[in-house]
């Protein structure tokens, strides 16, 4: 697919309101791919749209559920028109052995940092949550590697109690 056939506020995979839930691959060599380098960065930058979030977990549409009790491991996560990883309003999470990336940035000289320039907004790994644990992960994109988000919606979610370790960025 290509920048035309998503809306902007059109993830690739999303869940809303999970509980207990593992994301796991039984290989360890699961893939999660869109085609940013080809399809989105650049006509995103000319003002289409694209700018969705490839893996996104927002809290539950109608009940306002977080997602509680979730485990992500064994995944690569690759060349999202936005976001790579967006997990919102969570609690209890473990996010390990993960491979998280923008394949189409060199990593020194000139064309990098062009490139850097169109992959803007190519977050790694963004929590909005309380005890979260996130390790063994590498995270190479153009933008923040892995982030604390939240937000003051009344849900008394905060992001409280990470730990982040033995992790590349």
């Amino acid at each position: 697919q290509g920048p035309s056939d998503w809306d902007d506020d059109i993830n690739g995979i999303s869940f809303n309101g999970a509980t207990n839930l593992t994301i796991t691959s039984s290989t360890r060599k699961g893939k999660i791919h869109a085609k940013g380098c080809t399809h989105w960065y650049i006509q995103r930058d000319l003002g289409k749209n694209g700018a969705a979030t490839l893996f996104h977990m927002d809290k539950d549409k109608n009940l306002t559920f977080a997602n509680s009790k979730i485990l992500i491991e064994h995944l690569a996560v690759h060349d999202g028109p936005g976001y790579q990883m967006y997990l919102a309003k969570m609690v209890d999470v473990t996010v390990r052995y993960m491979d998280v990336r923008v394949t189409c940035l060199p990593r020194n000289g000139f064309i990098s940092s062009a490139l850097v320039m169109l992959a803007q907004q190519t977050d790694g790994i963004d929590i909005w949550g309380k005890n979260v644990h996130v390790h063994d992960v590498n995270v190479a994109n153009g933008d923040d590697c892995i982030c604390v988000k939240g937000d003051e919606d009344g849900s008394g979610i905060i992001s409280e109690n990470w730990l982040v370790e033995n992790s590349t960025a």
